[in-house]
């Protein structure tokens, strides 16, 4: 028995499994994709048939804007999701309270910010 990850098209893993090499042969031949490997589905990612760790953002606060985004991505303001284009946005809020934002843009791990208004 052997832990395999499988992914998909973009090199998203969607699931890690242990099976025997048989049962393994015989998804690859009904269509999945499986890697043998271990490591941490969360931090990792496929390319060019490669399990590879997923790269970090870098980006930065500075008061309400974030800068160095990447290009697309989603930023998420607690639950709700707003798309962004730019390598920069400017935050305004309506509400005083504590907001928590999430960076979202594949293949990069998520980075979060929490922002006090």
């Amino acid at each position: 028995m052997n832990t395999y990850i499988e992914h998909d098209d973009t090199g998203r893993i969607v699931g890690q499994m242990i099976l025997a090499e048989s049962d393994a042969i015989q998804m690859r031949a009904s269509g999945h994709k499986l890697i043998r490997s271990d490591k941490d589905p969360a931090a990792h990612y496929v390319r060019d048939g490669m399990l590879v760790p997923r790269p970090t953002m870098g980006c930065k606060r500075e008061g309400n804007v974030l800068t160095n985004l990447p290009r697309p991505c989603m930023i998420m303001i607690n639950s709700t999701g707003y798309q962004c284009e730019d390598e920069r946005a400017e935050l305004h809020f309506q509400h005083p309270g504590t907001f928590q934002v999430r960076i979202v843009a594949w293949p990069y791990i998520d980075q979060e910010f929490t922002f006090e208004n």
